[in-house]
């Protein structure tokens, strides 16, 4: 059944990325280790991960407008939606916001630091929300 959510919330997220440019793939690390990919949505990007951790797996999606900062730095915020696959409470889902920076080499090369705090809306209709240092992440990217 998880396989089966986890192959669902893939394909819905490229139903959103169908229309666009594949710039970034790589990894998450923060409480757990995601899978990240970022695809050029015209103004600004879209990024979706996809999240490993002890006790849930979750599915991100968000939309990020990305600001020159100084050099090869940038800084990007940003908001979307996520779903968490609970080993033993069942699913839930919430908006969620971003606010990084991230440095792209002159190789093929991209690391970023960022805050994502996250809402979650239980199955009984209370709220969890995290926005503790698990919401901090480091990521390396291949970038396209």
């Amino acid at each position: 059944m998880k396989k089966m959510i986890l192959i669902s919330s893939l394909l819905i997220a490229s139903f959103f990325c169908v229309q666009a440019q594949f710039q970034t793939i790589g990894l998450r690390m923060g409480f757990g280790g995601e899978l990240s990919a970022q695809f050029d949505g015209g103004a600004g990007r879209i990024e979706f991960d996809l999240g490993i951790y002890r006790n849930y797996s979750s599915a991100a999606l968000a939309y990020q407008l990305v600001n020159p900062l100084e050099g090869d730095f940038t800084w990007y915020y940003g908001a979307g939606g996520i779903v968490g696959f609970e080993n033993n409470n069942g699913v839930s889902a919430g908006p969620i916001g971003v606010l990084g920076i991230e440095y792209n080499f002159g190789i093929p090369l991209q690391l970023s630091f960022d805050y994502r705090p996250e809402f979650y809306i239980l199955r009984n209709g209370a709220i969890d929300f995290h926005a503790n240092l698990t919401g901090v992440g480091f990521s390396a990217r291949y970038r396209f």
